[in-house]
């Protein structure tokens, strides 16, 4: 017999129905929760005009996501006078609030939930509170940049003629504000040397190299422009004023202007000299003479007391075909004031310049003096001879144009500077100290002597990258390395010409000099 399907049973099947969607949709409901925040919990160094955002799991009643449901505090928990908006197709609340936020301050998001919290559409509420926080970058930069160190040194003398003029910086600075009109250096009569000016951003050094070499016997000032139309670190802040430094390059006798009237004739092997003296102790860097062209062979150049005794020897290298030639001593030579000393060159071909009847009178710059004829006996000298002799003759009172570098005791010489070849001196530049770190911070240099190419070992605890920069005896730039790496090797010195070089290894505020020499 079939079941009868009576209104009754209809019902009682409807009503079951019902109940059991009814126990489904209870079973599955979901409570509203945020998902995601913006900025994220504990985040730091937020910009001060950041919005917070609040993605939440089911779509929300817009209604309950207002001021009070949702808002920021202050860590003074000031409550940030904001908008509130909510976006149903993201599911996402944004609080605006109505002015930036201050700098460097911890601020709490807060959304409510309970009886009087946000809700979602159904009605549901979101239980408990749900909390976030960030803290704000930092404060603007209003600090205005200074420079930490300058080279050559305020005061320095006996700078080399191709030196670079550098200063360093306290903070990293806009490239584009260093010019020619901002970065300037000027001679002793005020005029402007031409030169480039470049910012090195790694190091924070700003350097200026002189288009063509400098001048002997002169004082130079650098000066670094400050004030609105200076110089400028990133945040836009003008160094406060204008900075200047002082330097000079060696006393010479004659000025690099002064040529013989007989650029070369050809002898014998002869020895050619000057006597000089000096009114204040001194060290003598090297010699120069004048080179006419023509005026080939090898010159070596000699420095003597008025005895005849040779107290320095140096062998000219790397000459140009004419003009005024240069050599420095391996070691300064020390000078008394007012004694008389002999600077002269062999010349092997026998080749030299000269200018008759030059010393009829005494030849002065600054400190050194090139003595009258017949003051102390004959000035300019000379002594054929086949090899190297103190020159004792004299003829006419000629000039032979041969100098010497001079720079008085109680400055700061450069261009002499040595550093020994064993452990390094390492100068805080900050403190202006020296301090040995060798445990810390290594240099080895392999071979050394090297007849080839010098293999540079770099071995340290500080991470930094280390830079390099090798120049010759004369102050040249041979050769720079930026950023290698504190643990490394490097290869240098296989195009090098033969001669004594100099390279000084720099990491951060910490410098070491080695001394390296090429040899056939």
């Amino acid at each position: 017999m079939k079941a009868s399907f009576t209104p009754v049973n209809k019902m009682r099947r409807l009503l079951s129905i019902v109940v059991g969607l009814i126990m489904c949709s209870t079973a599955f409901a979901v409570d509203p929760a945020v998902i995601s925040v913006s900025p994220a919990n504990a985040a730091s160094g937020v910009s001060t005009s950041t919005q917070v955002t609040v993605t939440f799991n089911v779509n929300m009643n817009a209604a309950t996501i207002n001021s009070s449901s949702f808002e920021l505090r202050s860590n003074g928990n000031n409550v940030v006078a904001a908008t509130i908006n909510y976006d149903a197709v993201l599911r996402k609340a944004t609080l605006t609030p109505l002015s930036p936020l201050a700098n460097a301050t911890s601020y709490k998001v807060t959304v409510s939930g309970g009886n009087s919290g946000v809700k979602d559409a159904a009605g549901n509420k979101m239980k408990g509170n749900f909390q976030s926080s960030f803290t704000t970058v930092g404060g603007p930069d209003l600090t205005a940049p200074g420079i930490k160190l300058v080279e050559p040194d305020n005061g320095s003398t006996g700078v080399s003629l191709d030196a670079v003029v550098s200063a360093k910086f306290t903070e990293d600075m806009d490239p584009g504000t260093f010019t020619t009109t901002t970065f300037e250096l000027r001679n002793g009569a005020n005029q402007i040397i031409p030169a480039t000016v470049t910012y090195h951003e790694p190091s924070r050094k700003a350097h200026l190299t002189p288009l063509s070499g400098l001048t002997n016997s002169v004082v130079y000032t650098a000066t670094i422009k400050g004030g609105s139309s200076g110089v400028k670190d990133l945040a836009g802040n003008p160094l406060a004023a204008d900075y200047s430094w002082s330097f000079s390059t060696p006393f010479n006798i004659f000025q690099p202007t002064d040529a013989p009237v007989n650029p070369v004739i050809i002898d014998q092997p002869v020895e050619v000299g000057v006597k000089f003296t000096t009114t204040k102790d001194g060290k003598i860097l090297g010699l120069r003479f004048y080179k006419g062209a023509g005026n080939d062979g090898t010159h070596t150049g000699h420095l003597w007391n008025s005895t005849g005794t040779m107290i320095a020897e140096a062998v000219f290298i790397n000459e140009s075909a004419s003009g005024w030639q240069q050599v420095l001593f391996s070691t300064p030579v020390a000078i008394s004031a007012g004694q008389t000393y002999v600077a002269s060159y062999y010349s092997s071909l026998g080749k030299y310049g000269f200018t008759n009847g030059y010393f009829v009178n005494s030849v002065v710059n600054g400190p050194i003096r090139a003595l009258a004829d017949g003051e102390s006996g004959g000035n300019g000298v000379y002594s054929y001879s086949a090899a190297p002799a103190f020159p004792v003759n004299s003829f006419n009172a000629t000039n032979y144009f041969v100098d010497v570098m001079f720079v008085p005791n109680g400055e700061n010489d450069r261009i002499g500077h040595t550093s020994s070849t064993a452990i390094p001196e390492v100068i805080n530049i900050d403190q202006g100290k020296k301090t040995s770190i060798a445990e810390e911070f290594e240099i080895k240099t392999m071979p050394n002597p090297s007849i080839d190419n010098f293999n540079m070992y770099f071995k340290g605890s500080d991470a930094r990258p280390v830079s390099l920069r090798v120049t010759d005896m004369s102050g040249r730039l041979v050769e720079m390395r930026e950023r290698v790496s504190a643990t490394s090797i490097i290869g240098l010195g296989q195009n090098w010409k033969n001669g004594i070089y100099f390279a000084e290894v720099t990491q951060g505020d910490q410098r070491k000099v080695v001394k390296l020499v090429k040899t056939n």
